[in-house]
Parts: structure tokens; C-alpha cells; sequence
């Protein structure tokens, strides 16, 4: 699991803005880059990895 704090801290992927995964879903914190999608709760705790452009990333509500 540091490994997705390393990949932020180091900049391979960059911060999008805040969303959700799913209607009503908890509020995350979206970064891509590299293909990749990740998703951290608002404490920085890791929430997932997608693959970007597809599947639930495609789905992902951006919220203000």
C-alpha cells in the first residue's frame, strides 16, 4: 500500500479533483496519470486502483 502513496508523492500520477465511484458514493480524492486511476478516502488511506478510461473509472462523478 505505500507503494500508491509513493506513486502520488513522486508525481506519476497528479491530483484530478474530488468524486465518487458510484452514485451516493463517498466523496475521494481522484489522481491520474500513467494509465492509471487512484483513489484515496480524504485521509489519504488508499481506496482503489483502476485502470483509467475504463470500466468504474469511466463512471466516476466529479463533485466540487
Amino acid at each position: 500500500m505505500s507503494d500508491f502513496g509513493k506513486i502520488i508523492d513522486d508525481g506519476a500520477v497528479s491530483f484530478v479533483g474530488r468524486g465518487t465511484l458510484k452514485k451516493d458514493g463517498e466523496v475521494l480524492n481522484i489522481y491520474r496519470g500513467n494509465g492509471m486511476t487512484v483513489a484515496t478516502k480524504p485521509n489519504g488511506e488508499f481506496a482503489t486502483l483502476l485502470e483509467s478510461g475504463k470500466g468504474m473509472d469511466v463512471n466516476i462523478q466529479f463533485v466540487p
